[in-house]
């Protein structure tokens, strides 16, 4: 499980069984106070994918082996919405990217190639959420529309 500390400046992974509770402490990394912080548990439970910072176009890789953290760069995406998702094969993971036009689903495999699946314009976020067998991908899409009246003399 993944939590903040009491001053705000750590997100703090901890292992967790059902049946025991919490368990030992896995991993912490720094983090900027006031900020949601989403995270994806790889399928292996080896690392952990997170939006850092959040509003930018890098994930971080953090293992949970005692291996270094590494950043995976998202070029041309950025505001990534929500916790990314793993493949089932753990080869990579869906996030939701915002932008002006719209929300794009993309895909990030474990090298940092990044594929755009889908684009909802007019959508403020999506995600994609596979299958445990990998064939099926449940898309979230949404669109907003709105009109502006003006009214004189009122």
């Amino acid at each position: 499980m993944g939590e903040e500390s009491e001053d705000q400046k750590q997100l703090v992974f901890t292992s967790f069984d059902v049946l025991k509770g919490r368990g030992r402490e896995l991993t912490r990394i720094a983090t900027l106070p006031g900020r949601v912080y989403n995270f994806g548990m790889s399928p292996d439970g080896s690392q952990i994918a997170v939006p850092f910072p959040p509003g930018e176009n890098r994930i971080r890789l953090v293992s949970l082996r005692g291996d270094a953290s590494r950043d995976l760069v998202a070029n041309g995406y950025w505001g990534f919405d929500g916790a990314p998702d793993w493949s089932p094969d753990g080869k990579g993971f869906y996030v939701g990217s915002s932008s002006p036009r719209g929300a794009t689903l993309l895909y990030i495999d474990l090298k940092g190639q990044v594929s755009a699946l889908w684009e909802q314009k007019g959508s403020f976020w999506t995600w994609g959420d596979p299958s445990p067998d990998g064939r099926h991908l449940a898309i979230l899409g949404e669109t907003m529309d709105s009109n502006v009246w003006m009214i004189e003399n009122f």
